[in-house]
């Protein structure tokens, strides 16, 4: 799944699943969840300032489900419907013009493998 990468960082991983997620299920694909297979020693972490860093998901997560739901299609391949969800979220500033970059450069790596 693609992480984008012009996001904070505590929205990050975030964004991928509220994009990922719709278009998964116009395929019939489902997302699970395992126990964790290792055991993380967490860096000690300021909890204000990741908060802060969380402020943009709080504010944009419903309207990141509207426009990926909006501008998807089963008729329409799987890579196409991402590059279409970003560019939705483009529009609404929600991300920036380098993510759609990235986003470009990562597809044509998935063409090529």
């Amino acid at each position: 799944m693609y992480l984008p990468t012009y996001v904070t960082f505590r929205y990050t991983d975030i964004l991928r699943g509220l994009v990922a997620q719709p278009i998964m299920w116009l395929y019939g694909y489902k997302l699970g969840f395992t126990n964790a297979t290792v055991i993380q020693k967490r860096n000690p972490h300021d909890y204000m300032k990741d908060f802060i860093s969380e402020i943009p998901m709080y504010e944009t997560c419903e309207k990141v489900i509207e426009l990926v739901s909006k501008v998807i299609s089963s008729s329409d391949c799987i890579e196409n419907n991402l590059y279409k969800a970003y560019n939705a979220l483009l529009i609404e500033n929600i991300v920036i013009d380098k993510e759609m970059i990235t986003l470009e450069a990562w597809l044509k790596d998935l063409k090529t493998k």
